[in-house]
């Protein structure tokens, strides 16, 4: 049942890693928690409440969102395949960054270069096709439940995901849903973030320079960052999954 996922996730000794790790509470490549920024006007726990779905995934932003392995497809054909895929990338300079609401969360999405973004991500996408695993019925009727639009459910049939191709939009996801919190609630938190995170930007711009393949070993628990890949093709060592408490 162990699901991929390829990501953008910023190098895990960077300030970019860091400060997003805090913001969501967990590193997931230590499967640490970490202590939370305070915001003014919300309390710790209705913090942690608004970034408990997030915090699951770790800081990231979805290339191919995640998915199980095909019969007879091993890791060390992913990890080829990652590898083969990044010694052909070029970095990508997102120069500007904004604070938003995406599809009823909060995220950081770029302002500029995103042409260039969707194609990254639409060659991920189809260059580890090939791995996926049909989705489960349990995923399908999950997908029939949402409130997807034609295109979107053609999408996920071909791709197994709803938001590829023209739906595609890089975010960095930094909340779960905000539908029922109070509209002060919500200005707190994004002049929070955009504290948190776009002086961070101005002194040190987000540049998209690899893919990272998360790990979830059972459904519902935390994702672990796995292993990275440059786009120079050379990737970190693997780091033992230690179930996050």
């Amino acid at each position: 049942m162990t699901r991929y996922a390829i990501y953008y996730a910023p190098q895990p000794n960077s300030s970019w890693w860091r400060r997003g790790s805090a913001w969501l509470g967990r590193d997931a490549r230590k499967c640490t928690g970490v202590r939370q920024p305070v915001i003014t006007g919300i309390t710790p726990l209705q913090f942690a409440q608004l970034t408990a779905q997030a915090r699951r995934y770790g800081f990231h932003a979805t290339l191919k969102a995640p998915f199980r392995l095909n019969d007879g497809v091993e890791e060390k054909q992913l990890i080829e395949m990652a590898e083969n895929f990044a010694a052909r990338q070029k970095p990508i300079l997102i120069e500007r960054l904004e604070v938003n609401q995406l599809r009823g969360f909060l995220a950081l999405l770029p302002a500029s270069n995103r042409e260039e973004i969707g194609a990254l991500a639409m060659q991920c996408v189809s260059h580890f096709d090939m791995l996926r695993a049909p989705p489960t019925r349990f995923d399908i009727a999950r997908q029939q439940n949402g409130h997807l639009s034609e295109r979107q459910k053609a999408l996920f049939q071909k791709w197994g995901y709803p938001y590829t191709e023209e739906e595609f939009c890089f975010h960095m996801t930094l909340t779960g849903s905000l539908g029922d919190a109070h509209e002060k609630c919500l200005q707190s938190i994004q002049t929070a973030a955009e504290s948190h995170f776009l002086a961070l930007h101005a002194e040190q711009p987000l540049v998209i320079d690899g893919i990272s393949i998360f790990r979830e070993t059972e459904p519902g628990m935390p994702c672990h960052y796995w292993q990275r890949f440059s786009f120079s093709g050379h990737h970190s060592m693997q780091d033992s999954y230690t179930a996050y408490a």
